[in-house]
């Protein structure tokens, strides 16, 4: 157990590092993705042992902290050089570190496992990777004139695959949730392309795309989880007043 728990802790360590080097030397990107995906296939690999009765799920249990640290990064080459630059890097590796030990807990210390603890922070962890990428792609969009027809599939199917991961970490039944994959990837498409021609920043666009993620994912979520209306409504608007404060915060940064 000790020795799964140091894992997760040497993965948000070298992972901060990695931050770290690609924001001083960034002509190393596509070695620090490839270690990125190594650092946490590995930290898995060590954590969940090597007898599975489900080998994909190694896999799915890749996609929330891979998806987060690789966005992130890809945010951060639009940002001004400075302290947010270190706190990102920060904050992702922490987020990660929780992330692994979580999973830890489910498959060790089941007993200790807090319900629908994992399935919490991946939906956490999906919310800021859509801020983050689909702010990315805004940018590439506005400051490269890089194809929007592109970017718009591109979107489409990084919303399928955490869509997809979402349903995978409830448990929910593939043939009752297939569809709603599909119809919120499409919706979040043609939402993409509307922003896209609005006058805001990058930043802007990006909290409203997320806020609208937020809105079908979680709904679709407690539609399937049959969740009490009340009980469910209230969390979700909380959050939805953080979302909309995020936004005007966002809609005034010179980056």
């Amino acid at each position: 157990m000790f020795i799964r728990l140091l894992t997760s802790g040497l993965a948000g360590l070298l992972i901060v590092i990695i931050f770290e080097i690609l924001y001083a030397w960034p002509a190393a990107l596509y070695v620090g993705f490839f270690s990125l995906v190594v650092i946490l296939f590995f930290a898995l690999w060590l954590i969940m042992g090597k007898k599975l009765k489900t080998p994909g799920s190694r896999f799915y249990l890749l996609i929330p902290p891979l998806f987060l640290a690789v966005s992130t990064y890809g945010f951060s080459l639009f940002v001004n050089p400075g302290i947010i630059l270190h706190g990102l890097a920060l904050s992702v590796a922490g987020g990660i570190v929780l992330y692994l030990c979580q999973v830890t807990q489910y498959l060790w210390r089941h007993e200790n496992y807090l319900p629908f603890s994992l399935e919490s922070i991946s939906s956490g962890f999906h919310l800021f990777t859509i801020f983050f990428l689909s702010a990315s792609f805004f940018a590439v969009n506005i400051f490269l004139n890089f194809s929007l027809f592109l970017l718009t599939l591109l979107t489409g199917g990084l919303v399928f695959i955490l869509l997809w991961h979402t349903i995978w970490i409830n448990k929910f039944l593939l043939k009752e949730t297939k569809y709603f994959a599909i119809v919120n990837s499409l919706l979040l498409m043609e939402l993409f392309l509307a922003l896209s021609s609005l006058p805001y920043s990058f930043t802007s666009k990006g909290a409203w795309f997320a806020i609208a993620w937020y809105t079908l994912s979680e709904g679709t979520r407690g539609y399937l989880l049959k969740t009490p209306l009340k009980a469910y409504l209230k969390g979700r608007i909380i959050f939805s007043i953080f979302l909309a404060l995020l936004l005007v915060v966002s809609s005034k940064w010179k980056i």
